[in-house]
């Protein structure tokens, strides 16, 4: 994998509707804002950050990657929106693009590798993306960057869906076995839960 370019992607675009409109990614969980704990977890494994962010632009690139808004025909359009706005700005080279969103702190050491391995054994698929016992991840995913060829008509025809946009190309789902690893901070009592230590929350 070490021959491989990989981009990252990191979603912090949404409105936060069920934090009480604060950002998501900024919210603090062990003295540290949600999308840093997203960043020591995945920058060993990837080459380049990109972050997807709509407001507290200046906040967001305080971390050392670039960051870019929605693009204005697609803003406020999901997660989809900051995916196809982001795809302009890849580097050259890059073999594939790993999406994950802000809100998931405990991702685990061997996410990129085992969705890189899965695509790697089966060469016609463009997509591998996340599913623990419980439930698929459909927001946590590597792909090639050629998926980007059908993103922005998808989008046109007013289909917002990551889960149909992963349907509608070759794809194979990579089971991972400890829900908690996956666990999104997607609302306040959730992350109150783990900031009081009632769930198992590992410190930076």
């Amino acid at each position: 994998m070490n021959d491989k370019n990989i981009a990252a992607f990191i979603l912090a675009g949404g409105e936060g509707r069920r934090v009480g409109r604060q950002n998501k990614g900024l919210l603090s969980l062990n003295s540290h804002p949600l999308v840093n704990h997203v960043i020591q977890r995945i920058q060993p494994h990837v080459q380049n950050i990109l972050i997807s962010a709509n407001n507290h632009i200046e906040t967001y690139q305080s971390f050392g990657f670039p960051v870019y808004q929605d693009l204005p025909q697609w803003k406020g359009k999901g997660p989809l929106a900051g995916i196809v706005s982001l795809y302009s700005f890849i580097p050259a080279h890059t073999d594939y693009i790993l999406v994950v969103p802000c809100d998931t702190p405990f991702l685990p050491a061997n996410l990129v590798s085992s969705l890189y391995h899965a695509l790697i054994s089966n060469p016609d698929l463009l997509i591998a993306y996340v599913a623990t016992p419980k439930q698929i991840h459909p927001s946590i995913f590597l792909c090639k960057p050629c998926t980007n060829d059908y993103l922005a008509n998808h989008l046109n025809h007013q289909h917002y869906s990551l889960k149909s946009w992963i349907s509608a190309h070759p794809n194979i789902k990579v089971n991972f076995h400890d829900e908690h690893e996956f666990t999104n901070i997607n609302d306040l009592d959730t992350l109150t839960r783990y900031q009081q230590g009632r769930h198992h929350a590992k410190k930076l």
